[in-house]
């Protein structure tokens, strides 16, 4: 399945198509801060327009311009003149930051930021001879959907804790089995299991074999990301969805992906840490409770920053098993 749209090849439909990518992740962002105030509240998520929870007026469609709705509305709302949260905004700009630069560089690139690089890239993306014709495989799409929806998650589950509440179970539980159920059955989710001639593998099919190999790389990889994921929790603060957190990111991109993650969280949390204590003197501070939320925002930045560098990342790892395995 391929679709195609027209491509002129100018800076500006670049701009153009990049302004669209961050316009709908800031949408999405919009839509986790409704996720963030039902899911406690056992509401539906998907049924209801948002209201203000104080005069229970449903928010009318030019005020819920993510970002520039609440500057619209100088941060009140328009009926009974209520403070709105500034974090409101600031999840919706967050999200469009972290998710549209992630979902730009893998459709941009065409999958080349994926492990096995332009293979991969291959298959995904073709140009007619003139240049002018994109085709992006429908594979690419559900890939880099699949990537945003998770980082969207580890945002929403830092949100609900950062509110002090319980995230149901049913909101991580199925979203882990789910994303391993998509990957054994289609195994081109999970491209480190797929192993070096993925573009061979493309154009003769997937066998059972390429089955097995991408299930048990994703299965390891959760099992791998919950396991240092409860150490890190056993022996930090790093809130009680870590563990989740670094098994989804197993799940998603395999166990050296948990490795290499949970160094880059590392730094972030540090340079972060480092950043709020020399701000202590401006009388910004961070209270105990906020630490845990934070690290999984760390975390969301650190998984973003790997699957942008996926390819990068993954060549350095097996050139260091291959120094140490000689």
């Amino acid at each position: 399945m391929v679709w195609e749209f027209v491509y002129f090849g100018g800076t500006l439909d670049n701009l153009i198509f990049i302004f669209f990518l961050f316009t709908f992740a800031a949408n999405l962002g919009s839509f986790l801060n409704v996720l963030v105030y039902r899911i406690p509240l056992k509401r539906s998520v998907v049924f209801g327009s948002s209201a203000c929870p104080c005069c229970n007026q449903i928010i009318r469609f030019r005020d819920n311009v993510p970002v520039l709705g609440w500057f619209l509305l100088q941060g009140r709302c328009r009926d009974c003149l209520v403070p709105i949260p500034i974090r409101y905004p600031v999840v919706e700009g967050f999200a469009a930051i972290v998710l549209g630069s992630v979902a730009s560089c893998e459709l941009l690139s065409g999958g080349a930021n994926l492990p096995v690089g332009n293979n991969v890239a291959t298959h995904l993306l073709w140009r007619g001879a003139d240049g002018l014709l994109l085709q992006l495989n429908a594979r690419l799409f559900l890939l880099c959907a699949i990537h945003v929806c998770c980082l969207a998650m580890l945002i929403t589950w830092a949100l609900i804790e950062w509110d002090q509440e319980r995230v149901p179970i049913c909101w991580w539980a199925v979203p882990l089995l789910g994303l391993l159920c998509l990957i054994v059955y289609f195994p081109w989710l999970q491209p480190v299991g797929l192993g070096p001639n993925i573009k061979l593998i493309f154009a003769e099919g997937i066998s059972w074999t390429h089955w097995k190999a991408s299930g048990l790389v994703s299965l390891c990889g959760l099992a791998f990301g919950w396991g240092i994921g409860f150490i890190l929790k056993s022996l930090s603060r790093v809130g009680s969805y870590g563990p989740q957190g670094l098994a989804l990111v197993g799940t998603l991109c395999g166990w050296s992906a948990v490795c290499v993650t949970s160094c880059l969280w590392a730094i972030i949390a540090s340079v972060r840490h480092a950043l709020v204590r020399i701000s202590w003197d401006g009388g910004i501070k961070t209270r105990n409770d906020q630490l845990p939320p934070l690290l999984l925002i760390d975390l969301v930045i650190a998984t973003a920053i790997f699957i942008v560098c996926w390819q990068w990342l993954d060549c350095c790892i097996q050139s260091m098993t291959r120094f140490f395995l000689r």
